[in-house]
């Protein structure tokens, strides 16, 4: 009986824990494929990230050519216009001349009519019968046939001047409406810089949307770490190079740094926009290290050097866009990153307050601004220490 019972809680025993174990069975496999299916799924979105990434990284380089060619264009523009508006003033200027000139002529012609007027014939009757001979009188006619000639030559002097300033109205016409089409021109390709910098943002903020959530934050954030120790390593490179050469004696310079105070970098703006140091993303929390000030300002805005110095570098980065660095003597260095354009090649020598550049959006940045760094003996340090504010 036992033995029976016995056997029959094995049996029992078997037939209720059997569903359960192949139930939690079932579970585990499916939750393992979800898992391996979310796995999939996430590889596949940072796949598609990596490639949008190095799409945008192609797209920002393009759009930076595009941007450096339109402010070219707009330089030039400014450049034709203040040569029109000299042209314009110097044509104000001869027609002035002219209108007093013939201000001077009618002055003169209404004195000779109020003579005439007030004379008539009798000076001419006098003069005839005043004379004691014949050669008097043909001296005395000689000498009224000249007058005569000075009445013609002189209206006709007053008709050639009045004719050169209805022609140079008419020149001083075309030269504003040339003057208005290059500042409708000029207007039209700020515009431009304009849409083309709104959708160099607007497509940055789709990419960072797309990557707040995902495992490509991550990547991205040490992509541009690695971005950023390139640029370092370029600069020590430099650094380290124009040492050695200086110390060799094969490079001769007249900067030798004494404590000399900076200037500010941007007369039009001190808007600092991101300091110097670690900040925090405001966004997912993550801490970076900014190397240097931010300084927005309009796009065009001129960067003068901080001190006198050496060009050391001025070329064309993805991270930094058109970037310039200025050697100040004793491993002092001044860096100017995102500009629109350079305005000075690597070798040149340059002074305190020189324009070296205009601001831009180039290379890894959403919005016209300088990014103005400081590096002491291969080191970054902060700018205001240098340049205050």
């Amino acid at each position: 009986m036992k033995v029976l019972c016995g056997v029959t809680m094995i049996s029992l025993a078997l037939t209720v824990t059997a569903p359960i174990f192949a139930t939690s069975l079932q579970e585990a496999n499916q939750k393992k494929q979800e898992l391996e299916k979310s796995l999939e799924d996430s590889k596949t979105i940072l796949e598609g990230l990596n490639t949008l990434k190095s799409n945008t990284d192609e797209y920002i380089a393009a759009l930076d050519e595009k941007l450096q060619a339109i402010e070219e264009d707009i330089m030039s523009l400014e450049a034709q216009e203040a040569a029109k508006q000299t042209e314009i003033d110097e044509t104000q200027g001869k027609l002035k001349e002219q209108e007093e000139l013939i201000e001077s002529q009618y002055d003169s012609m209404k004195k000779r009519i109020q003579f005439m007027f007030e004379n008539g014939n009798t000076f001419y009757l006098e003069m005839m019968f005043g004379t004691e001979s014949i050669s008097d009188m043909l001296n005395k006619a000689e000498y009224i046939n000249e007058l005569e000639e000075y009445d013609r030559d002189m209206l006709r002097r007053m008709e050639e001047t009045q004719n050169a300033i209805e022609e140079t109205k008419n020149t001083l016409l075309t030269q504003q409406a040339d003057l208005q089409l290059l500042q409708q021109q000029k207007e039209t390709e700020e515009s431009t810089v304009e849409d083309l910098i709104a959708d160099k943002q607007k497509e940055l903020d789709s990419y960072q949307q797309q990557i707040q959530d995902t495992q490509a934050k991550i990547e991205e954030n040490e992509k541009e770490l690695k971005q950023e120790q390139e640029l370092i390593e370029q600069m020590k490179l430099i650094e380290a190079q124009r040492a050695a050469a200086a110390a060799a004696g094969s490079v001769s310079t007249s900067f030798v740094y004494t404590g000399q105070q900076f200037i500010w970098p941007l007369e039009e703006s001190h808007r600092i926009t991101s300091e110097f140091g670690y900040r925090t993303d405001p966004i997912d929390g993550s801490t970076s290290y900014h190397s240097g000030l931010d300084i927005g300002a309009p796009s065009g805005t001129e960067i003068h050097a901080v001190a006198d110095g050496q060009v050391a570098w001025s070329y064309y980065s993805t991270t930094a866009g058109n970037w310039i660095g200025i050697d100040h003597g004793n491993n002092v260095y001044s860096v100017y990153m995102h500009c629109s354009l350079a305005a000075v090649e690597p070798g040149a020598y340059v002074k305190q307050g020189d324009v070296i550049g205009y601001v831009g959006s180039t290379g890894r940045s959403t919005g016209p601004h300088l990014h103005l760094s400081i590096r002491v003996n291969g080191e970054y340090v902060d700018p205001h220490m240098y340049v205050g504010y």
